[in-house]
C-alpha cells in the first residue's frame, strides 16, 4: 500500500520529462550541428577539391546529398525545437506531442551525418575497420538508437494520458509495446542488410541506381515533419496525440528507417582493402625482400 501511495501522485507533480526545458539545448546542439555539415559542404565545394575530383573522374554526389540533406534537416529541427523552447508551462501534454513529432528528423539528420562521414573514410580509404564502424552506425546504430528514443518518449504521453482520468492521479507508464517490438526488428533488419551473403544482387543493383535517395526521403520527412509540428502547435494546450495515432506514427517512422537504412546498405561501395598506411608498409617489405634477393640470389640448376 505503501508503494501504491508513492507512486500515485498529483497530476502537477507528474514524473515527466520538461520537454521546455531540453527543447533549448537540443536547438543549440541542432544548429551546432548544422553548422558542421555546412562547412563539409563549403569545402568539398572550394574550386580545388573540384578540381581534384574532375581530374579523378569522381563526383561524390552521394556525400553532398547526404550533406545537403543533414544541413536542411538540421536546421528545420533547431527551428522546431526552438519553437517548442517557447511552449507555455499550462501546454505540457501538446508540448510532449511536438516533441514525439520533432525527434524524427533529428535523428534522420544524425543517419545522414553518419552517411557523409562514412563516405568520406571510404573515399579517403581509411582501411575496413574504420569505414565498417562508420557503417554500422550509419545502418544500425544510428537508425536504432533514433528510434529507441522515439519510443522512450511515447512513456511521457502514456503518463500524461493516464493522468488525464477521473482520478487525477499521475502513474508512470511504460512505452508503447508496438515500439519496443519495432525496434528490436528494426535491429535485427538493419543488421542483416550488412551482411553481405544475405543481400540479393537485384537489390544491391537496385540501390546503387536510387543512391541518393535517402537524402530525398529525409528532406521529404523533414518538411512533413514540420508541417505536422506546426499545426499540433496550434493545437489547444491540452491536446494529446491519440493513442492510436502514435501507434500509426510509430508504425510509419519504422518503415521510413528501414528503407533508409536498407538502401544504404545495399548501395555501400565496396571496402577499401587496405588503408594507405598498410599499402606503405606493403611496399616497404617488398623493396626489403628485393634488396636481400639481390644480396643472396638462390642458385639455379
Amino acid at each position: 500500500m505503501l508503494v501504491d501511495q508513492r507512486a500515485k501522485m498529483p497530476m502537477q507533480q507528474c514524473p515527466v520529462t520538461d520537454v521546455t526545458q531540453i527543447a533549448g539545448f537540443y536547438a543549440q546542439m541542432t544548429g551546432v550541428l548544422a553548422g558542421f555539415a555546412f562547412t563539409a559542404m563549403v569545402v568539398l565545394l572550394s574550386p580545388i577539391q573540384v578540381d581534384e575530383r574532375a581530374e579523378v573522374g569522381r563526383k561524390d554526389e552521394q556525400v553532398l546529398a547526404a550533406l545537403f540533406a543533414a544541413f536542411i534537416a538540421l536546421v528545420v529541427t533547431t527551428l522546431n525545437y526552438s519553437l517548442l523552447a517557447g511552449e507555455p508551462a499550462d501546454a505540457s501534454q501538446r508540448a510532449h506531442s511536438m516533441r514525439l513529432i520533432d525527434g524524427v528528423p533529428f535523428g534522420m539528420a544524425a543517419v545522414m551525418l553518419f552517411q557523409g562521414i562514412t563516405l568520406l573514410l571510404n573515399a579517403g580509404r581509411m582501411g575496413r575497420l574504420l569505414v565498417g564502424t562508420g557503417r554500422a552506425f550509419t545502418v544500425v546504430i544510428g537508425p536504432a538508437l533514433a528510434y529507441y528514443y522515439l519510443v522512450n518518449g511515447t512513456s511521457d504521453i502514456e503518463t500524461l494520458r493516464a493522468a488525464g482520468g477521473s482520478e487525477h492521479v499521475c502513474e508512470p507508464q511504460a512505452a508503447a509495446l508496438l515500439g519496443q517490438i519495432l525496434n528490436v526488428v528494426l535491429v535485427a533488419v538493419l543488421a542483416a542488410s550488412t551482411v553481405r551473403r544475405l543481400q540479393p544482387s537485384r537489390g544491391r543493383d537496385l540501390a546503387r541506381r536510387l543512391s541518393n535517395m535517402p537524402a530525398v526521403v529525409v528532406l521529404a520527412t523533414t518538411v512533413i515533419a514540420a508541417m505536422v509540428s506546426g499545426y499540433v502547435g496550434t493545437r489547444p494546450p491540452e491536446f494529446l496525440l491519440p493513442a492510436a495515432m502514435v501507434n500509426l506514427y510509430l508504425v510509419a517512422v519504422f518503415a521510413v528507417l528501414v528503407l533508409v537504412g536498407l538502401t544504404i546498405a545495399l548501395s555501400a561501395p565496396d571496402q577499401p582493402a587496405d588503408s594507405p598506411f598498410s599499402v606503405v608498409a606493403a611496399r616497404g617489405r617488398t623493396t626489403r625482400w628485393r634488396r636481400r634477393a639481390r644480396r643472396w640470389p638462390l642458385p639455379r640448376g
